[in-house]
């Protein structure tokens, strides 16, 4: 995240003040409009940048441009039945996508991500190919809206994996905001863990929860789970 865009967030409001060219920001505000008209809630995603409009819109474009590698990993986890891999990523897919106002893609990674949860398997392969194709043309859809070349699109199916010490770091980080009442900065810095693997899925399912009670607001929750996490992981 650029440093402007962490001013914009953070300070008051009448502390920031910036100066944008009259064409820049009329083609900013067509996209939004455009992305409105066609089914994304820019409200929503306006009000978690902040008001920020050019961060929203790079938010929207990571979001398309990351989509083909993060189709075929979650295709290739609910293939190879790794359920926990499956509902993190699905998990990653349902925050991303509120965050950009696909609210109905953020819905039916929801359902998949309670699923995957519960074993449910036959809720899982009743709604996977729907959650799929929703996410493709959601995608499709920003990618046309603002103008990305479809051939820098992301083809590697990659695995990102996390060394324990890099782990440890992020955790403590995150505890660090809690302990002093930052529970949005906390989520912050925790949300990138979500797209690695982890040899101990239950790793990956802890970090589920912590994201989930913040997302809640529920800091009690968060806390305890992620003193538990990292007494867990410091002992390894």
């Amino acid at each position: 995240m650029k440093l402007e865009q962490l001013l914009v967030r953070f300070l008051p409001k009448d502390l920031c003040s910036f100066k944008e060219g009259a064409e820049e920001k009329a083609a900013a505000s067509d996209s939004i409009t455009e992305l409105s008209q066609t089914g994304f809630d820019t409200e929503s995603g306006l009000r978690y940048a902040a008001g920020d409009l050019d961060f929203y819109l790079e938010l929207a474009s990571g979001f398309a441009e990351s989509a083909v590698r993060n189709l075929r990993a979650i295709r290739s986890s609910w293939q190879r039945q790794d359920w926990a891999d499956y509902q993190i990523r699905v998990h990653a897919l349902k925050s991303t996508a509120r965050q950009i106002g696909a609210n109905e893609l953020s819905v039916l990674a929801l359902q998949q991500e309670l699923a995957a949860k519960d074993r449910h398997f036959p809720e899982i392969e009743a709604g996977v190919e729907n959650l799929l194709q929703t996410y493709e043309q959601t995608a499709e859809r920003l990618r046309a809206i603002l103008h990305l070349d479809a051939d820098t699109k992301e083809t590697a199916d990659t695995k990102k994996e996390i060394s324990v010490e890099d782990l440890l770091r992020t955790l403590r980080e995150a505890k660090t905001c809690m302990d002093n009442f930052e529970a949005e900065s906390a989520l912050e810095v925790l949300r990138p863990l979500i797209s690695y693997t982890f040899a101990d899925s239950a790793v990956g399912d802890a970090l589920c929860e912590i994201t989930d009670a913040l997302e809640n607001f529920d800091t009690f929750t968060a806390e305890e789970r992620l003193e538990t996490l990292l007494q867990g992981i410091e002992q390894i």
